[in-house]
């Protein structure tokens, strides 16, 4: 069964890295002072990266059972 859930967990990790990538991104335009409401967006993309995170870590769970 663990072959059913891997590529949906490799996906999520890649969702997870790119959620990361625009975080890095969007620190870096706030640097330069182009990125408004900076910290707010942070939050949420924290919060969407631990979503897709608690998500994958529920499917490697699954393959424990």
């Amino acid at each position: 069964m663990s072959g059913d859930y891997d590529q949906l967990i490799e996906r999520l990790q890649i969702i997870s890295e790119d959620i990361a990538d625009l975080g890095m991104a969007r620190l870096r335009e706030s640097i330069t002072g182009d990125a408004e409401n900076y910290g707010k967006e942070e939050r949420q993309l924290g919060k969407a990266r631990r979503a897709v995170e608690k998500a994958a870590n529920e499917l490697r769970r699954i393959d424990y059972l």
